[in-house]
């Protein structure tokens, strides 16, 4: 008898069970017995509520999920920090806006720049 394997097209894809990641799925799963025992024996439904918001959020669809964005989002708006350096700029005469990788951004442009004049 032959044995036939099947693979994933893209084997460094994360394994995923219907539209959620396997973590997610777990996660969902442990959090739901909690949330049936308090709405079955307390009729508090919250955590309840609270599991089916956090199933919803974390549907994957092409790999991004509205979680990860929200988890961003904050990041970037709340918890993070902004940091900015001023200083003079030489091309127009007055203060120019400049973040911390702006030399090194630069660096790389003029890299890029040099290589396409020599092809």
């Amino acid at each position: 008898m032959k044995r036939q394997f099947l693979y994933p097209a893209n084997m460094k894809a994360k394994p995923k069970l219907w539209l959620w990641s396997v973590r997610d799925v777990i996660v969902v799963g442990i959090a739901l017995i909690p949330s049936v025992l308090a709405a079955v024996g307390l009729g508090f439904y919250v955590p309840a509520a609270g599991t089916a918001v956090y199933a919803f959020l974390s549907i994957r669809l092409e790999d991004q999920s509205v979680l990860d964005y929200l988890k961003r989002a904050v990041r970037f708006f709340v918890t993070g920090q902004q940091f900015f350096i001023w200083k003079e700029g030489d091309r127009h005469g007055g203060e120019e806006l400049q973040h911390p990788g702006a030399d090194r951004n630069q660096r790389l442009f003029q890299k890029r720049h040099y290589n396409r004049k020599r092809q």
